[in-house]
């Protein structure tokens, strides 16, 4: 994973360790953000690495962002009735 490291610090280059099949199921800043605690995870000094409280924390953030994204899809879609 050490090789990973400079890719994940760096938001331009870092769709290049992202699943390609997950390509437009994603918004950046939960990315930046998941990218931030892998590297804080992968942190050579242990005192330094997130708690699992803040590993929670940080993915229930990034949760929140897709569902805040999924509900703006789904109220912002028109529907109209063809009557034939």
């Amino acid at each position: 994973m050490h090789w990973d490291k400079p890719l994940l610090s760096h938001h331009k280059k870092l769709n290049r360790v992202m699943d390609p099949g997950l390509q437009g199921e994603y918004l950046s800043r939960g990315a930046l953000q998941a990218a931030d605690l892998i590297l804080g995870c992968l942190n050579d000094e242990h005192k330094s690495r997130p708690s699992m409280d803040e590993v929670v924390e940080t993915l229930e953030q990034i949760d929140a962002i897709k569902k805040d994204r999924d509900s703006q899809a789904s109220s912002s879609q028109t529907w109209t009735c063809n009557d034939g």
